[in-house]
């Protein structure tokens, strides 16, 4: 991150490396330094801020019920996992969590009398 802060371009880093015969493979084994590896440099901290907002704000949102709180834990667990591993790059389960907060997020709208 210190020599290119910009990052070293799309599929240098992380399990896709493998494939790139340009490049040797670097695999991370961390999803935040793989983010920051590849043309998101320095982009890694943003993208934790999504994270943390969006767990913030689930927590304000839903309040104490039990499905607001398992909701609440999920960023923090899947942060932690994508310290081990590359839970994020999995797309089955970043399109099911990311909507899902999507649909707990969304502000209902109201219908207007015709």
């Amino acid at each position: 991150m210190l020599h290119q802060p910009l990052g070293d371009g799309p599929g240098t880093a992380g399990p896709a490396s493998e494939y790139n015969g340009s490049h040797p493979a670097r695999i991370a084994e961390n999803y935040y330094v793989q983010i920051a590896q590849e043309p998101a440099g320095w982009a890694w901290a943003l993208f934790l801020c999504i994270v943390v907002l969006v767990g913030l704000e689930l927590y304000a949102r839903v309040g104490s019920s039990p499905p607001g709180a398992h909701r609440l834990r999920q960023p923090h667990r899947l942060s932690f996992v994508n310290l081990l591993s590359h839970a994020w790059a999995d797309d089955t389960l970043a399109y099911v969590w990311w909507g899902l907060a999507a649909i707990a997020l969304a502000k209902p709208i109201k219908k207007r009398p015709l």
